[in-house]
């Protein structure tokens, strides 16, 4: 046969006088059909045998892509003002103090931040060593490595021991949600959210949540009793 013939319904096309064809009429219709019944049973099979190939690696992609995060240190996607991978995990140790904020915020998250600025000049150098701050951003579409560490410069933070981090945003709203900031985006740009302060001791564990005004004092005080803890 010619590289060239397709086999179509039409067996003419084929061949322009099939052998089968010229000695019994009846019999070539139930060879016909017979062939026609194969044909199609062979497309099917094949069409299955591919969903099947195709649903198992599309089901095994899935399971690959899929994965369960139980705490802040499982999240892997995040960044900080320097666009370096940030993990909680690398904090393992350390007295973490934390916010949530947008940069685009026109009130409640500098005031916070200037607040948290202060309380870190006013913490003992050795604790300060001992003590990192993070500030996550709930709108990292907006928010990238570049405009946190203008941000961050602006409120005078001290980059040494705080990380500014944005990324992916699944991750971001993860931990949103995990600490209960209930973000709400507003058309204008704006973000709706609870404001807080966290304090987390050198295993990750939330010890403590500040809402309202701050009172730095106390903060600090709580601050130096983890740090305690942890040794």
């Amino acid at each position: 046969m010619d590289s060239t013939t397709r086999i179509t319904g039409d067996a003419s096309a084929a061949s322009p006088s099939p052998v089968w064809r010229s000695h019994d009429p009846s019999g070539a219709v139930h060879r016909r059909g017979a062939i026609a019944t194969h044909i199609a049973i062979a497309a099917g099979v094949a069409l299955i045998t591919v969903a099947v190939a195709t649903s198992a690696t599309v089901y095994r992609r899935s399971v690959q892509n899929t994965r369960v995060i139980t705490s802040p240190a499982g999240l892997r996607a995040l960044t900080d003002q320097e666009g370096r991978r940030f993990s909680f995990s690398a904090l393992a140790g350390r007295t973490v103090v934390m916010n949530f904020l947008f940069t685009r915020c026109a009130l409640s998250c500098p005031m916070q931040t200037k607040a948290m600025v202060t309380l870190q000049h006013a913490l003992p150098e050795a604790l300060r060593q001992r003590v990192h701050f993070v500030s996550v951003s709930m709108d990292p579409a907006h928010d990238s490595a570049s405009v946190l560490k203008q941000y961050a410069t602006a409120v005078g933070a001290d980059l040494a021991n705080w990380s500014f981090v944005t990324g992916d945003e699944q991750e971001t709203d993860w931990l949103s949600r995990y600490y209960n900031i209930q973000p709400k985006k507003q058309s204008n740009g704006q973000i709706d959210h609870r404001v807080a302060v966290f304090l987390l001791d050198a295993r990750g564990q939330l010890m403590q949540k500040f809402t309202g005004d701050l009172d730095l004092a106390r903060i600090a005080q709580e601050i130096g009793d983890i740090d305690k803890l942890n040794k």
